[in-house]
């Protein structure tokens, strides 16, 4: 898929890779009918990974399914000879059955009663709805909502699966509170107290000058949206402070007001137009969160709608001032409205709390000759490890060929404990293939194009979704990167960080997850010389760069960030005051030690200035330090105060990058304005371009 948060019921969701025809069944398909042998296939790292993922189709060593039943195998992959062709990039097993022109149009199964949670606005109560299977709603009161610390203008809701209600306060600012399910009595006579979570900082009001108020929200994946009213914002909000970051924003040419936001069955976000004096529209968005959006419908006969939520069953729901509306987003029919005695200003369903819930389209249960129960949700969770890298060597050009790797590894470490108490720490040493190659300033850059996949972490017994409330979530307590060595074709390690016995870096996702989440953390090294340093090293951050950050783990496309194949920050032969140089002789002259490591990152030892602002950071001093025979000169022959042209010249004929000419009226100029140098090293040091800018 293009992002992690995309549904994939589009065709816009994905990216297109390769295109492989099963009709053909050619090298890239094969195809498994029942009483098939399993295919003898050699797999990536696993010999036994494709008996476990055909596990359940397999008996007695045959591939058992029905005589209606095909299984496709598909392979993706460049290289059909190699190890890594496994034929498990895709497995679909089809069911081919005759159209029955006869099937009951009424076998949709919803869910009765339906509970809708709503918050009025006018009022400040909460308020639950029960729908039956006619439609008609039953009003009860929850109670008044206290605890709200300035004066009330409730606006937006939305339930976690864990059944906290999450609602927003705009007066002066968005505030975001929660209600936590035990504070829920189904009792209208006492009060339900919200908790206070912190302001977004988002000014609030009732006009349009107030634009980044948020009216709407919506978990996505465990992460909580926000829209703001009238600036078209798409907000990400942090559950336990309530900070707001922008995530995309809504493309429309125009005024666009939106006072709800709700994820439908289909896996998309649907979003309102709320227009107060015209009918207000449905629209949803087609690649979440960019702000792509596309019109569904009308909501006719609508007023302000400032309310929208989404069940199972397919349909949506939305509210204004006078009554409820539901909308099928497929068919666009609108069910007759009902009216309401309240205005509606957030609504969401809990339907994972109801009693009688059931997926549409999925039958009851048939037990006996009927067949077994189709399967609900797995209790186990999957986690894999992908990994990316390059390496660069700065003095070869073509080193793919002259001075190839002979391992590239990463040491990993991972703990992860789940809703319940099943848990996980694993520590792993997995390979990076860096097959692409491309030269570089001199030097050359190995670099990955995919990722390299270690096997599957299993974590059994992770879920229960019989319970109440749902056990569907997990924690990703550490991530760690222990160690990364690199070694030659011999087995000589010739790279390793962190130096010593440290770790490098580590992360943790701050929240809880559900469902499938892809997870990043990416590192920028300033200056492949400079590798060694540990996150808990002072100075860390002035050798690496780590994203999004050294502590949390990023959640969504790691191709955004990770720049692998780019040297991000130039090499030695581009970089100002750099071009470092290893040289395997002898010094010929005392201004070689510019080609040293400066052990700073892109750094060389700086003999010179460019301008009178970099005098202070020069390394000049250090020429003092050093000659290069065995004394028979003495410091004094010349004054290095002199203002003779003709003996500055002599003095700096074929020293410097410059001109003895140009080097000479370098020096005259700093003293005419008053320079006096007491050393040879003050000399370049102190005037700005003796060597130019080089």
């Amino acid at each position: 898929k293009k992002r992690s948060n995309l549904s994939g019921v589009c065709n816009s969701h994905w990216k297109e890779r390769r295109t492989v025809d099963s009709r053909t069944c050619g090298d890239r398909v094969r195809v498994l009918r029942k009483g098939d042998c399993v295919p003898d296939i050699s797999c990536f790292r696993d010999p036994s990974k494709i008996m476990y993922y055909l596990r359940d189709y397999i008996y007695n060593g045959k591939i058992d399914i029905e005589d209606n039943q095909a299984i496709y195998l598909f392979e993706l992959g460049d290289d059909l000879d190699g190890p890594s062709a496994d034929w498990q990039d895709l497995a679909v097993l089809v069911d081919l059955d005759e159209p029955d022109d006869a099937a009951d149009e009424d076998e949709t199964f919803v869910p009765y009663p339906m509970t809708v949670w709503a918050v009025d606005d006018t009022n400040a109560k909460l308020y639950f709805y029960e729908l039956d299977e006619e439609g008609e709603q039953v009003v009860n009161l929850e109670g008044n909502i206290l605890d709200v610390h300035t004066r009330k203008d409730i606006e937006g809701l939305t339930i976690d699966d864990n059944g906290v209600i999450y609602l927003m306060n705009n007066v002066g600012t968005s505030q975001l509170y929660k209600i936590p399910p035990e504070e829920l009595d189904r009792n209208g006579s006492t009060p339900v107290h919200v908790t206070y979570i912190g302001d977004t900082g988002l000014s609030a009001g009732s006009d349009s000058s107030h634009a980044h108020e948020i009216c709407s929200l919506q978990f996505v994946d465990g992460v909580l949206y926000g829209l703001g009213t009238h600036d078209k914002k798409i907000y990400r909000i942090n559950t336990e402070t309530a900070q707001v970051t922008v995530v995309g924003t809504i493309q429309y040419n125009g005024y666009y007001r939106s006072d709800g936001l709700a994820r439908g069955a289909d896996g998309l976000l649907y979003l309102l137009r709320t227009r107060t004096h015209h009918t207000s529209e449905l629209w949803r968005f087609t690649n979440f969160p960019d702000g792509h959006i596309e019109k569904v419908c009308e909501v006719t006969g609508s007023h302000k709608l400032e309310a929208l939520t989404a069940h199972p069953n397919g349909c949506l729901y939305m509210a204004d001032d006078r009554q409820w509306y539901c909308v099928d987003p497929v068919t666009k029919e609108i069910t007759e409205p009902v009216a309401i005695g309240t205005d509606i200003e957030g609504m969401d369903f809990y339907y994972r709390g109801e009693e009688n819930r059931t997926n549409l389209g999925t039958p009851p249960e048939v037990t006996g000759d009927g067949g077994e129960p189709e399967p609900g949700p797995g209790t186990s969770l999957r986690l894999n490890v992908g990994l990316k890298g390059e390496l660069f060597f700065p003095f070869a050009t073509n080193a793919e060929d002259s001075d190839a790797p002979g391992s590239f590894k990463v040491t990993y470490s991972i703990e992860v404990t789940t809703a319940t108490g099943a848990t996980a720490n694993v520590t792993r040493t997995a390979s990076i293939s860096t097959a692409n190659a491309v030269n570089v300033d001199g030097g050359t850059l190995l670099y990955s194009t995919e990722y390299a996949n270690d096997d599957w972490i299993v974590i059994d017994n992770a879920f229960d979704y019989e319970a109440v409330p749902l056990q569907n979530w997990y924690t990703i307590g550490k991530f760690q990167i222990d160690k990364i060595e690199l070694r030659d074709a011999q087995g000589t390690i010739i790279d390793s960080l962190p130096a010593g016995a440290d770790y490098f870096c580590n992360w943790a996702y701050d929240s809880v997850a559900y469902g499938d989440q892809t997870f990043y953390v990416s590192a920028r090294c300033h200056d492949v010389m400079m590798n060694d340093r540990s996150e808990r090293s002072p100075d860390f951050g002035m050798f690496w760069d780590v994203y999004p950050n050294t502590s949390s783990l990023g959640v969504g496309d790691l191709e955004d960030v990770a720049d692998i194949g780019t040297l991000t920050y130039g090499t030695y032969q581009t970089t100002p005051y750099c071009q470092v140089d290893v040289k395997n002789d002898v010094f010929s002259r005392i201004g070689e030690l510019g080609r040293v490591h400066a052990y700073k990152p892109m750094r060389s030892l700086r003999l010179w200035s460019a301008s009178s602002a970099d005098v202070a950071a020069s390394d000049a001093a250090i020429l003092d330090l050093f000659k290069i025979n065995d004394g028979l000169l003495r410091r004094g022959k010349v004054n290095i105060n002199t203002t003779n042209r003709n003996v500055l010249k002599a003095l700096f004929k074929d020293v410097t990058t410059v001109g003895a000419s140009e080097a000479a009226t370098a020096v005259l100029a700093a003293r005419h304005n008053g320079r006096t140098v007491h050393n040879i090293g003050e000399v370049f040091a102190a005037v700005p371009g003796l060597s130019g800018s080089d």
